[in-house]
Order: structure tokens, then C-alpha cells, then sequence
């Protein structure tokens, strides 16, 4: 969804789409669904929540984004919400990641291997998935776009395609 679009609805300027936007594919942005017009990611899972009562739900992100979750917009209802499923990036993972978890999250860590089973969990858990680091993140893609740098070879061809076509991630002044 084009971000003017979303400052459109949101009556108000967004610097990315919406929370929670990941494209993996042209497939994925088809079947993109919207929420709402903007929102916190707590936001965004609670009425995932409202929505599909007595879902089991999962929320993905990156070690990099885990590392900094205390300073997120409020981010204990969100670990209470949903179980997260935390990705490896090279540059945080292990030992340096778990120190900078929150205390009260440390308990509900558990390191999973890709395509292993995991029996359902009693209670909210923190999957940290231990594969192959993938070699970006979005926050490095969101940040070359605002550079003007090309993304083509970090993406998926159909990733920068739309990316390229919605002009998403590009500063406010690249839009007008």
C-alpha cells in the first residue's frame, strides 16, 4: 500500500506503511491485510486478537528489532498478546541479544532450529529461530531507500519492483 495512501486515511504523515508490512513477494503484498490506516504493533496484534478469538498468534520480527523491544510503544501487553518469533541478524544474536532482553523476557526464551517441532506453548513464548542470519534486515532497507541508495540486489525482484512502484520508504519530500 503506497504511503500516501496510508497518510491519506491516517490524515497524517507516516514515515513507513503500516506497522508490520513484509513483503516476501508479490503474492504476500496481494494478500497484505490492512488493519487499520496506522497503528502500534500492539495495536495492530490486538485487533488481530478481536478478530480471530482464540487464534493462536505469532509475531515476526528481527533480533535487531527484539534487542530494542523496551523501547517500543507498549511493549509488555504486546509479549502477553501474541508469542514473537525473533529472526537472526549477524550482527545481534546469543549472548550479547539475551542481555539486552528485558528481565521479565528471559524466562520465555527458547532457541528453536528452523523446521523443528515445537509442541503448542502454555504460555506466551519467545522463539528465538536459530537459522542462517539472513544478510538484511528492513530496517536496512528502509534506510538505503531514504539514502537514495539502490536496493535490487538485498530484495527479492519482486520486493523492489513494488517497492520502486509505491515509491515506499523514500522521505516525504522524495513524494511530492
Amino acid at each position: 500500500m503506497p504511503r500516501r495512501l496510508v497518510r491519506k486515511l491516517a490524515g497524517i504523515w507516516v514515515p513507513d506503511t503500516v506497522s508490520g508490512f513484509r513483503a516476501f513477494g508479490r503474492e504476500a503484498a496481494i494478500r497484505l491485510n490492512i488493519v487499520s490506516s496506522f497503528s502500534y504493533t500492539v495495536e495492530t496484534v490486538m485487533r488481530y486478537r478481536e478478530r480471530f478469538p482464540g487464534a493462536v498468534l505469532y509475531f515476526l520480527l528481527g533480533s535487531d528489532s527484539f534487542s530494542q523491544i523496551s523501547t517500543w510503544e507498549r511493549w509488555k501487553e504486546l509479549v502477553d498478546l501474541a508469542h514473537l518469533v525473533v529472526l537472526h541478524r549477524a550482527h545481534i544474536w546469543g549472548s550479547e541479544l539475551r542481555q539486552r532482553v528485558p528481565e521479565p523476557l528471559r524466562s520465555r526464551l527458547v532457541e528453536v532450529e528452523p523446521f523443528a517441532k515445537v509442541s503448542d506453548p502454555t504460555e506466551q513464548t519467545v522463539y528465538l529461530l536459530n537459522h542462517d542470519p539472513f544478510p538484511v534486515s528492513a530496517t536496512d532497507v528502509r534506510q538505503r531507500q531514504r539514502q537514495g541508495f539502490p536496493i535490487r540486489e538485498l530484495v527479492p525482484h519482486e520486493v523492489n519492483s513494488y517497492i520502486e512502484k509505491y515509491r515506499l520508504y523514500r522521505t516525504e519530500n522524495d513524494e511530492e
